[in-house]
């Protein structure tokens, strides 16, 4: 969301802060922001990706498997470079008193990695209980996916405090793991395929733009795990020969925008995508995530030894539940 933690980090002026986030993504979105980000100039990566995983990995969309695979594909990536990352689980309100398999998954993950997380879920609930007002899980909550402004805005405040001390202490070591994974990675559309360019306030995306009964080919002999589309342009339906893959009704439109990046779980394997729909209609790609022959025995982790972050205390469990109820 707009003026939310990511604000807070990218107006901190001692930050230069790109953000590849995409709104309404999953956690695809790490193989997709890996073929943007140039590692060698980036200290920290802030890893949000957990938040529609559970409803995606419940609906049969993904696997906690591949879940798994797109976060160890993007920590080893970042090692390489000292990249250190920071994992962030920002809760929904439909999963506060259930089951989290996604949320637990990672965090058991991180821990083995030695890897920051910080667990929104189980701070909320602890604020409930240290509150000095009576306070409920659902006031902190502006929607069933968002918590409030004012909280996120808060986490970035003593996330950047903390990204602050780490970088001024010691200096990156990188770790070795035995969690294996299978490398993912992110394929764009060739130029070939008559690319088109478009743009939003933080974006640009090359584009191939294809109309009904117009097809994309892909590498051959790989599960595919993603597809990224644009939303505001795309109302048509992308398919293998033998099952649909995405199907869009209409354009997510917003007034005055042309780009809106989606990058949707899926699991498939075909050398082709075909567009079916009504005449006009036309489906924008943006590329997908498949898998690799690159089986990883062991996962490689950036590590500086300051964090994970004292800032997430007891006094930052009191104020969160304080602007919950203001």
């Amino acid at each position: 969301m707009a003026r939310c933690y990511a604000w807070v980090l990218s107006n901190s002026p001692d930050f230069d802060v790109v953000n590849h986030s995409r709104g309404a993504s999953s956690s695809t979105v790490l193989p997709y922001a890996l073929g943007k980000i140039d590692l060698s100039q980036t200290d920290f990566l802030v890893i949000d990706v957990l938040n529609n995983e559970e409803n995606f990995v419940l609906l049969g969309q993904t696997t906690i498997e591949d879940v798994k695979n797109n976060l160890c594909s993007a920590l080893d990536a970042a090692a390489e470079h000292g990249v250190v990352p920071i994992v962030l689980s920002f809760p929904r309100q439909n999963f506060l008193n259930r089951e989290r398999v996604v949320h637990d998954a990672i965090k058991a993950y991180c821990r083995e990695l030695g890897v920051v997380f910080v667990d929104m879920y189980e701070m909320v609930e602890d604020a409930v209980e240290r509150a000095p007002v009576t306070v409920y899980k659902r006031s902190f909550f502006d929607s069933v996916a968002h918590i409030k402004r004012p909280i996120s805005r808060l986490v970035g405040s003593r996330l950047a405090d903390a990204i602050r001390r780490s970088f001024h202490s010691n200096r990156v070591a990188n770790s070795d793991h035995a969690l294996a994974f299978d490398r993912i990675e992110f394929c764009f559309p060739e130029p070939e395929a008559g690319l088109i360019e478009r743009q939003n306030g933080f974006a640009t995306e090359k584009i191939a733009c294809l109309g009904v009964g117009e097809s994309i080919g892909l590498m051959d002999s790989f599960d595919v795990v993603g597809i990224a589309f644009n939303s505001e342009m795309t109302d048509s339906v992308l398919s293998t020969d033998r099952e649909q893959v995405i199907s869009l009704k209409g354009p997510d439109k917003a007034e005055g925008r042309e780009l809106m990046t989606v990058i949707l779980p899926t699991r498939f394997r075909s050398s082709r995508l075909t567009v079916t729909g009504e005449p006009g209609a036309k489906f924008e790609f943006v590329g997908y995530a498949r898998h690799t022959d690159d089986r990883r025995a062991r996962t490689r982790v950036a590590r500086r030894s300051v964090l994970p972050v004292p800032e997430f205390d007891e006094q930052f469990k009191k104020d969160i539940a304080l602007l919950a109820v203001t």
